[in-house]
């Protein structure tokens, strides 16, 4: 569904004017071109032309296609139109831009909702140092992000660019790639991870297990636990055969002892335990400063946690505080990101603040986290973004050619020829040789409805 309507300049990217859908649904109705007086919207003010010579001087500057073979726009003029999302899959934002889902394939969007990179692949993953890896012809490769293909289609599977290098698999073997493509360290592994911190980890299997590589390929810590976890604030969490969690440090060395069945990842300074029978949190020394007694809990972000006890779901601080009591019983809630937090309500998603006030109402029949500042959410059977405050975004499609005008269709858009103004309507053109025989047509057309809507707007 087309929103609205905008003229812009190509070479500088500046809004000329905005029609809204509304404005053509009345001002044009019953009439195929507008007559002598224009009631717009120009950067969300509302103008109009008390004379025709007025208003001529004013399109005459905005469109020129009076080109011999009138197929591009001579003024650099492009124009916009804003409608609904109408992918069939969204993922988050990752360094401005998100990777979208359309008949198949995999293309980018960017924040205002244009397709910059389209969708032509048959899989992709989010950018990550600038690059994205993809998948064409069933081999997986890199692009940047005008979409060439910096690191050709080669490889049977691939991982992220991470600290400058990326996991990949050839002959059924994981290795790393730099930037250009070149491999750094030979593809030996039965699996390979992302670097953190200047180490990675390596998987032999499962009669194996797993052990860390740094960025020459040296194996650091070889094979020596069950799981292993990456390294998050100079430790890693790792399990052994028997199911006991602990921690060591980059030389492999044991630092925090296996004396709880489940541990975490460190995140400010503080990781998430559990005992066997409920969960609390340790410090870099193992000291457990928030014991064991919560029957669920998440990571700390931000300076709190998300925990659940007999009085339902709370956040807490480091020392164990009550900040925000969730009064609502709400299904599920999880961890606040970027400020805010995704509950649920009878399978309908929403978002509260840091007071537990529901900032955006339970709506969503899926959501997902806030992330670069908007969240992917589906209602009706449409995946969209919001905002913080729940606006949400649309789609831009782009026309740059009189072809791309008279081919759209079924939408009346705004065009001129030799100078001379003039509408598209459901693909067919009007064209005027002579400011005269334009007028001429213009006069035919008397719509009161546009006499009424400047008079609204004069008073």
């Amino acid at each position: 569904m087309i929103k609205s309507y905008e003229i812009v300049k190509l070479n500088t990217g500046r809004k000329v004017l905005t029609i809204k859908t509304n404005e053509f649904n009345e001002i044009f109705k019953g009439s195929k071109v507008l007559r002598f007086y224009y009631c717009l919207e120009l950067n969300n003010n509302k103008i109009n032309f008390d004379t025709k010579e007025e208003r001529n001087n004013f399109l005459n500057n905005l469109v020129d296609i009076s080109n011999e073979n009138n197929k591009s726009f001579e003024k650099n003029i492009a124009i916009v139109l804003e409608a609904e999302m109408d992918y069939e899959y969204l993922e988050e934002f990752h360094e401005g831009l998100a990777r979208v889902l359309k008949d198949g394939l995999y293309g980018y969007i960017d924040k205002t909702g244009e397709e910059v990179i389209r969708c032509q692949f048959e899989d992709a993953n989010d950018f990550h140092e600038g690059l994205a890896a993809v998948k064409k012809d069933e081999k997986w490769g890199y692009i940047d992000k005008t979409g060439k293909e910096v690191i050709r289609c080669q490889f049977e599977d691939t991982n992220d660019f991470h600290e400058g290098l990326a996991a990949v698999k050839k002959d059924e073997k994981w290795g790393y790639i730099d930037k250009t493509g070149k491999e750094v360290i030979r593809c030996q592994f039965f699996y390979a991870y992302n670097f953190h911190e200047g180490i990675a980890v390596y998987s032999g299997g499962f009669l194996l297990g797993n052990g860390y590589i740094d960025k020459t390929g040296k194996k650091v810590i070889k094979y020596q636990v069950q799981r292993a976890n990456d390294f998050h604030e100079g430790l890693a969490a790792v399990e052994n055969a028997e199911g006991r969690g602990y921690y060591i440090d980059k030389t492999g060395k044991e630092v925090i002892r296996h004396q709880f069945w489940a541990v975490n990842d460190f995140h400010e300074g503080i990781a998430r335990v559990f005992d066997g029978w409920q969960y609390g949190y340790i410090d870099k020394n193992g000291k457990e400063v928030i014991k064991c007694q919560f029957s669920d809990a998440y990571d700390f972000h931000d300076g709190l946690a998300l925990v659940h006890t007999v009085e339902g779901w709370k956040y807490i601080d480091k020392n164990c505080n009550e900040v925000i009591s969730i009064k609502h019983d709400y299904r599920s809630v999880n961890d606040f990101h970027e400020g805010l937090a995704l509950v649920e309500e009878y399978g309908r998603y929403g978002y509260i603040d840091k007071t537990g006030k529901e900032v955006i109402k339970c709506q969503f029949s899926d959501a997902y986290d806030f992330h670069d500042g908007l969240a992917r959410v589906k209602k009706d059977g449409l995946w969209n973004y919001i905002d913080k405050k729940g606006k949400k975004l649309t789609k831009k499609i782009i026309l740059t050619s009189v072809d791309d005008i008279i081919n759209f269709p079924n939408n009346p858009i705004i065009t001129s020829a030799n100078k001379y103004y003039t509408l598209n309507f459901n693909g067919n053109l009007v064209y005027f040789k002579t400011e005269e025989e334009r007028d001429n047509f213009l006069k035919q057309y008397d719509n009161p409805l546009i006499e009424t809507a400047k008079k609204k707007i004069k008073k």
